[in-house]
């Protein structure tokens, strides 16, 4: 999954700062499905699910699990650009308030915006909110 998360991480570099690194969000997409390919033929354990570490994933983690069984590039391109839009705007939430907000003004409108991105995660939000909190009771400009 790590090379899935360094393609996104291109595009974000790519899209916000105008980054080129050399190797693309397609060698590291390729070189992802390479590694799920190979580790099908390894796995023969049984799952997550059944084994009762996660219990109901949310639609973010489900996709996350249905790489288990992918097999194609285009299969994976399929799950993945979903949720490249869940880690965009989850990484735009977090550079939004922990980068960009100075002020408490500028930290609750990135609250606020995080609140209403559908795309952010409830992971993300809880951590931004109890950042919020913590920087509140801190007294914190």
């Amino acid at each position: 999954m790590n090379l899935i998360l360094l393609a996104f991480d291109y595009r974000v570099r790519r899209d916000w700062y105008d980054e080129r690194p050399i190797r693309d969000d397609k060698y590291w997409l390729r070189a992802a499905l390479r590694k799920l390919v190979d580790f099908q033929s390894f796995r023969e354990v049984e799952s997550l699910e059944s084994r009762g570490i996660i219990h109901q994933p949310d639609e973010f983690q489900q996709a996350w699990l249905e790489m288990r069984n992918i097999s194609s590039e285009r299969e994976l391109l399929k799950i993945t650009e979903p949720l490249f839009q869940t880690y965009r705007a989850n990484a735009f939430a977090w550079a939004k308030y922990f980068r960009d907000a100075e002020t408490a003004k500028q930290r609750l409108s990135a609250v606020r915006f995080a609140e209403r991105s559908a795309k952010v995660t409830r992971d993300t939000l809880k951590c931004i909110r109890t950042a919020h909190e913590l920087s509140l009771a801190l007294g914190k400009k």
